[in-house]
């Protein structure tokens, strides 16, 4: 039985929206078995794509055919995936690629020694000017 047929049968009787359900996940899963490789996201898109159909499918009016509308549901999700599998690779690259390199810095400890008498004469004068550099080390401003 065709699919858009069985579609006007669910419309007036909802005991063939099981049937409809069943038919295009079959040809649904098909599909996906050609287009993605691991099965949980397989069948991820799959319940995606099946909940979206079930959901809207009795509030729009079809121009074309309720075939191709499902269809093309399964390809935006499709696209979907696609689209955030390859963000997910690009943000491993870019993670990797980025190799933080770690900053050695030589202090002097006689300079160091000075400014930390420094910040101790400006904490004995006004504890207020110290806790704002204090801060701003930090990162506030």
């Amino acid at each position: 039985m065709n699919i858009n047929e069985l579609y006007q049968q669910a419309k007036t009787n909802p005991s063939i929206e099981q049937k409809l359900v069943q038919n295009l996940s079959e040809r649904f899963r098909v599909i996906l078995q050609h287009r993605v490789s691991v099965d949980e996201d397989r069948e991820d898109i799959l319940q995606d794509t099946m909940m979206a159909v079930i959901n809207k499918y009795k509030e729009i009016e079809f121009k074309v055919s309720f075939t191709a509308w499902a269809y093309k549901v399964l390809e935006n999700n499709l696209l979907n995936y696609y689209r955030n599998k390859a963000t997910a690779r690009r943000k491993m690259e870019q993670m990797t690629s980025e190799k933080i390199q770690p900053t050695v810095l030589n202090f002097d400890p006689i300079v160091k020694q000075k400014l930390l008498d420094c910040f101790k004469k400006l904490c004995r004068a006004n504890e207020r000017y110290a806790r704002v550099i204090n801060l701003h080390y930090q990162g506030y401003n």
